[in-house]
């Protein structure tokens, strides 16, 4: 086993154990690293040289925080395991300690100075293998480094190295296996940054969506203001695919890490009970993915928003270029027969309803303006609406009606046949 590490990270193996050190001079100092596909995870274990069968890690504690600095924010995690035997290493193959509060009580002096959150004492895990695990210090959410008591049956050691130091396969052991996976769910939750970026673009996307949507009930919207805004908008469009993306990765490997913890767990016998450290980890988990699908259905709904807007803008658009069009060419001449096929037609596709109305406001005929249907007939309405049309109700009407017409029915026979025969296709 080499004792340094290439110099690039791209010539690392994809997994496996890649280096170790080791000083037997006053007491054990060793240091393992190895790579877990993502990960780079670099072990290091500190002793006396003289198991005196104190529960004491002040000496050990010192070195470390002697060489070691905070951990920076780029770190996915860091965990402390105090480590230590009870009972004589004659004891048995199936030993086991429980995690029993009296037992934790004991401990307590030897976390002197250090942070204890009040009843951690009460909080412990008794592993599926029989040994007892607490968390003195219950993290934050988005903490990067954990302390954790693990006691175990002297007769045991060998055990206890396989499960959080090295296996003789060289595989990860499954307690360091574990914890990365609960790193990973608290990096994830970092990253979130309580959902700044979530509420951020939900924002800008509202702000800019109201915006446009103001800009487009002007009468005569100018069109160089709209454009811009539509422009920003398409921008937003694009962050809100990228975060929405990401955030949805974000989830799925919560929910990948969620299920490894749960798996490591469960190969041991391992049964989480309410408080103690992997019960406290279980929740994070389901907290951390419940938070995303939140905000990714908060994210979906403004981005709905902004497409109706955007759609809106575009119809908007399309009518004021329409106008324009109608405005720069004169109105068609229809003789009776040919108003005779358009009215019946009108009649026929669109009724004396809604649609119908609707159409009329599109060519600028305010429904206010347009005729109560009470008992008329379609044919019967559009026969007075085309009177009025054509009595100057609006600019060039029989063209922009048969426009409008052509939009919502463009392989209609009569009204492709009226405007081929007067140059409009």
């Amino acid at each position: 086993m080499p004792a340094d590490l290439p110099g690039s990270v791209g010539d690392l193996p994809s997994r496996g154990l890649l280096a170790a050190q080791l000083n037997l001079g006053d007491g054990t100092h060793q240091a393992l690293f190895r790579r877990d596909h993502d990960l780079l995870c670099l072990s290091v274990m500190l002793a006396p040289a003289v198991d005196d069968g104190a529960l004491d890690w002040s000496a050990p504690e010192d070195q470390w925080s002697g060489v070691a600095d905070e951990p920076p924010a780029s770190l996915v995690g860091a965990v402390r395991l105090y480590q230590g035997h009870l009972g004589r290493s004659e004891a048995g193959p199936r030993a086991v300690v429980t995690a029993a509060p009296e037992l934790a009580r004991t401990c307590a002096s030897a976390w002197s100075g250090w942070h204890q959150t009040p009843g951690w004492e009460e909080r412990g895990a008794t592993t599926g293998l029989g040994f007892a695990v607490w968390e003195p210090a219950a993290p934050a959410d988005d903490q990067i480094e954990r302390r954790l008591l693990v006691l175990v049956p002297g007769s045991r050691d060998g055990e206890l190295v396989a499960w959080t130091w090295n296996r003789r396969d060289a595989a990860a052991p499954a307690f360091q296996r574990y914890l990365a996976g609960a790193a990973k769910v608290r990096y994830q939750w970092r990253v979130r940054d309580g959902g700044e970026a979530v509420h951020g673009l939900r924002d800008r996307l509202d702000e800019r969506g109201a915006r446009l949507r103001e800009f487009l009930r002007d009468p005569v919207p100018f069109p160089d203001r709209v454009a811009a805004c539509v422009q920003q908008l398409h921008v937003d469009q694009v962050d809100l695919t990228t975060v929405t993306t990401r955030m949805t990765e974000m989830r799925h490997s919560v929910k990948i890490s969620g299920a490894n913890m749960a798996a490591i767990l469960a190969a041991d016998g391992t049964v989480p009970r309410d408080g103690d450290p992997f019960a406290t980890d279980r929740r994070l988990v389901e907290h951390v993915v419940d938070q995303l699908d939140d905000d990714l259905v908060f994210l979906g709904a403004a981005g709905t928003r902004v497409e109706a807007v955007l759609a809106l803008a575009a119809r908007s658009t399309q009518h004021v270029r329409s106008a324009e069009h109608v405005r720069s060419a004169p109105d068609i001449q229809l003789d009776p027969e040919e108003m005779t096929q358009l009215r019946a037609e009108l009649a026929a596709a669109f009724g004396a309803g809604v649609r119908a109305s609707q159409l009329l406001e599109e060519i600028g005929l305010p429904r206010a303006r347009q005729f109560v249907q009470g008992g008329a007939t379609p044919l019967e309405w559009w026969t007075e609406m085309l009177r009025e049309l054509g009595n100057g109700a609006v600019d060039r009407p029989y063209r922009s009606t048969l426009e409008a017409a052509l939009r919502e029915y463009g392989y209609n026979d009569v009204f492709v046949r009226l405007a081929r025969r007067h140059g409009l296709r």
